[in-house]
């Protein structure tokens, strides 16, 4: 069977950029839209507020190889862990471990997978591909740790005019194109660790309908003398700027974690914490409108719970860091292409509850993912096809098991959780928040 699609697992830079954050308080701006859906910092209860005096320092330190752990047949995810103390993703698993036990799902949710073949007469891989199917498997549970605690597990690494200083940077930048400005040369975002030598121009899309352009390491954010100069920025005729999104690293090794930064133009700078949750980029697009802003290879993204803007140009997805050293699938493929991730902010943890599915939509194709960003809620059943679960380790225990039971077949029966049992996940819970 042949169709076209990228599910490429991202090629992650591999230098330590430790970032530290203020708390995001974006507010509505020059040309700015967020749709009624400020992001802000999660509030904490009193009980559970971390302690930075509390949190014991250890020189044991969560790795990569650690990150999956099954749990008879679910398999969870504590990537996002990685670079912090150890003790952070065992408590933190330990407490959804047993809220998995006493939701009594009869099964793990299953996703399909595949297999990418080359076209026998085609384009290569991204510009098209090849499938067939392969054995299903079980919905990956990606754990997160709130902002908060990410902010203590890595106050230590705070570095002073942090993005400025960053040697792995991702680059957006937004405008609104002028009568004179002209389309600069630049390749358009591609699916994470490609980047084509030479590309023809059907590579480098009219950034003057897209107000946006993702920056590769080799480009230039000099708005006079580089690759973006053709725009004419703040030029008589040229483009307006509408703002510029940066993310970098928070710890090495960790493909989850961002420090995100949006500029713009006398308007106070906003930061925030972001958790990638998938590759934006995949296979390229038949039918393409770039008046939606995105590269002909993007993955879509459907998000009606929270979806900030600048303009029509969604924050949720985020320049990925880059590094010259980044690593290749093939020959043939340059350095530091320019590339995005998808990525939720700090207002999901804040949300109520803090636990999401990552859905593939009706046109979703193997390698051509299209996704939906669904909040799981007691008694509303998802109808998609699940990709992903994400869930928050602030999330209170009635709500996971609840959530959790909501994902289950309708015919199943559960056993009743008393109030014993929702204490004892209470105690996780806070243990898992304060890790002490």
């Amino acid at each position: 069977m042949v169709d076209r699609e990228s599910a490429l697992m991202p090629c992650y830079p591999s230098n330590i950029v430790a970032a530290i954050l203020l708390a995001i308080t974006v507010t509505g701006c020059n040309k700015m839209e967020f749709d009624n859906q400020s992001a802000v910092v999660p509030s904490v209860a009193p009980s559970e507020k971390i302690d930075p005096i509390s949190v014991v320092v250890h020189s044991d330190i969560f790795q990569n190889n650690d990150a999956v752990k099954q749990v008879g047949a679910w398999s969870i995810d504590r990537s996002a862990y990685i670079g912090m103390p150890k003790l952070f993703a065992e408590t933190a698993s330990a407490y959804l471990e047993r809220a998995l036990t006493l939701a009594s799902l009869n099964t793990a949710l299953q996703r399909p997978t595949y297999k990418r073949l080359d076209l026998p007469n085609g384009p290569d891989y991204p510009l098209g591909v090849g499938w067939e199917s392969g054995v299903s498997e079980p919905v990956p549970i990606l754990l997160l740790p709130p902002p908060e605690q990410i902010r203590v597990a890595m106050s230590d690494l705070a570095l002073n005019d942090k993005f400025k200083a960053a040697k792995a940077l991702g680059r957006t930048i937004f405008f609104e194109s002028g009568w004179m400005s002209s389309n600069p040369r630049l390749l358009q975002s591609l699916p994470i660790g490609y980047l084509f030598y030479g590309a023809p121009i059907v590579y480098y899309p009219d950034y003057l309908k897209y107000g946006k352009i993702v920056l590769g390491a080799q480009a230039s954010d000099d708005l006079e003398g580089g690759a973006l100069s053709p725009l004419r920025i703040n030029k008589f005729g040229g483009a307006t700027l509408l703002g510029w999104l940066r993310a970098i690293l928070i710890a090495a090794d960790n493909p989850v974690l961002r420090a995100a930064q949006l500029e713009v133009p006398g308007k106070p700078t906003t930061e925030w914490i972001a958790y990638v949750i998938a590759d934006a980029n995949g296979v390229l697009r038949g039918k393409h409108d770039p008046a939606n802003g995105e590269s002909a290879f993007a993955k879509p993204l459907q998000s009606t719970l929270h979806d900030p803007r600048v303009e029509h140009h969604s924050l949720l997805r985020l320049p990925m860091p880059l590094s010259l050293g980044q690593s290749k699938p093939n020959g043939g493929f340059g350095k530091g292409g320019p590339h995005e991730e998808i990525a939720l902010d700090e207002w999901f943890s804040a949300a109520d509850p803090p636990i999401f599915a990552l859905t593939l939509n009706p046109f979703s194709n193997p390698f051509r993912e299209s996704f939906i960003l669904r909040q799981i809620k007691a008694g509303f059943p998802i109808h998609e096809p699940i990709w992903l679960l994400i869930v928050f380790s602030n999330i209170e225990p009635k709500q996971l098991l609840e959530a959790l039971k909501t994902l289950a077949p309708p015919t199943n029966a559960h056993p009743e959780i008393d109030s014993a049992l929702i204490e004892e996940l209470r105690k996780l819970r806070d243990r898992a928040l304060t890790a002490n």
